[in-house]
């Protein structure tokens, strides 16, 4: 299944992850070089959710064809680099900085929730159910905030008239990024992959216009 699939693949300890967590998720070659890392979303029994950079999705999508796993995969391309941004399965909010608790309670009405860092829980915005994660993006606690993509015009409507009165500023998904440094989080490192006759069928697997192939190796 799902959870021997991705426990296989990862070097970081799946002990004690069960539903409604999420960790760090870090594949690497056979040699033990990283290809990348995303954020692990624990939904439900046997039902993940993996949210990063293409090469850990596609080494996770090939492991499982050719292991063939018993597993079922949907790609949800990333907003930048499909034809149709908004026609995504599911949005995905950043609530970050010193004021989110605030943010999330005028959203919501209710205090916002006393979570562990990378843990979840359901809230209601603009009357939709709305996953929450706990996260920290910007030295101090925040959320993210995902649910399907036809309800997320008015999760954000909501959100943002619940930041007028605590500084909210819209800075867009490309700003991700930039505001890990203090961490030490490297969001996109060059995917060990292109060497090695262990990783052939990996690289024969990957298409022409993938991420691996169309990507800048000499900086």
């Amino acid at each position: 299944g799902a959870f021997a699939l991705l426990n296989r693949l990862g070097i970081n300890s799946f002990k004690g992850f069960v539903p409604g967590k999420a960790k760090q998720f870090v594949p690497c070659t056979p040699d033990g070089f990283v290809i990348g890392d995303v954020i692990l979303f624990y939904l439900d029994d046997e039902s993940f959710n993996l949210v990063g950079r293409a090469p850990t999705l596609n080494w996770v999508m090939y492991n499982a064809e050719v292991g063939k796993d018993d597993v079922k995969l949907t790609y949800d391309e990333r907003s930048a680099a499909r034809p149709d941004p908004f026609g995504r399965v599911n949005y995905r909010y950043q609530i970050q900085g010193p004021n989110a608790a605030q943010v999330i309670e005028a959203a919501t009405g209710q205090p916002a929730p006393d979570l562990k860092f990378f843990n979840m829980c359901w809230m209601e915005i603009a009357g939709k159910k709305v996953r929450a994660l706990r996260h920290g993006m910007a030295g101090q606690p925040g959320f993210e905030l995902f649910g399907p993509m036809a309800e997320g015009d008015a999760v954000h409507a909501a959100l943002v008239e619940a930041g007028k009165a605590h500084g909210m500023r819209l800075v867009g998904g490309r700003a991700y990024s930039s505001n890990t440094l203090e961490s030490g989080w490297i969001p996109s490192p060059l995917p060990a992959i292109y060497t090695g006759e262990k990783l052939k069928g990996f690289r024969e697997w990957l298409g022409a216009d993938s991420y691996e192939a169309t990507g800048s190796i000499g900086g």
